[in-house]
C-alpha cells in the first residue's frame, strides 16, 4: 500500500520532476496489481502530456503483464529491450558497437501496420505472451 501511495504522489505532486524513473515497478506487487499500476501510470502520463504538469516516466520491469499496458502504435509510448553486445558489431550506419556495450532497441510494429492488422496477424496475442514465448529478441 505504501508503494502505491508513493507512486501516486510522484505522479500527482506539482513538485515532482517532469521526468523520473521507477526501477522494478513490479518488485513487490502481484501480477494483477502490476498491470493495474502500469495502466494507471501510462494513462496519467498520456492525459497530462499537453499540460504544465506533464510527466515522463521511465519504468523498468521484469513482469510480462507490465508490457500489456503500453500501446506500441502510440508515438508517445515506447518499450525498449536493453541488451549487451556479445561481440563487436558493425551497425547499418557504419559505426561499431563494442563488445560488452549496452544498447537499447525499441519494440515497434512493422512499418505501415495498423493495430488491427497486428491483432489479426498475431492471432490476438499480446506482448506479454510474446515475451513468455521468447519471441522478443534480447528480452529474457
Amino acid at each position: 500500500t505504501l508503494y502505491l501511495i508513493f507512486v501516486a504522489t510522484l505522479l500527482a505532486h506539482y513538485q515532482t520532476p517532469n521526468i523520473f524513473a521507477l526501477d522494478n515497478v513490479d518488485g513487490t506487487l502481484n501480477p494483477r496489481l502490476v498491470r493495474s499500476l502500469t495502466d494507471h501510470i501510462v494513462g496519467i502520463c498520456a492525459e497530462s502530456s499537453n499540460t504544465e504538469n506533464a510527466k515522463q516516466v521511465f519504468l523498468t520491469s521484469h513482469h510480462p503483464s507490465a508490457l500489456d499496458s503500453f500501446n506500441i502504435f502510440d508515438e508517445g509510448q515506447r518499450i525498449f529491450v536493453t541488451d549487451r553486445a556479445e561481440g563487436a558489431e558493425e551497425l547499418a550506419d557504419g559505426s561499431i558497437r563494442a563488445a560488452g556495450s549496452t544498447y537499447f532497441r525499441p519494440i515497434e510494429p512493422p512499418k505501415g501496420w495498423s493495430k488491427e492488422r497486428w491483432t489479426v496477424e498475431h492471432h490476438g496475442k499480446n506482448l506479454s505472451t510474446w515475451l513468455l514465448e521468447g519471441r522478443i529478441k534480447g528480452a529474457l
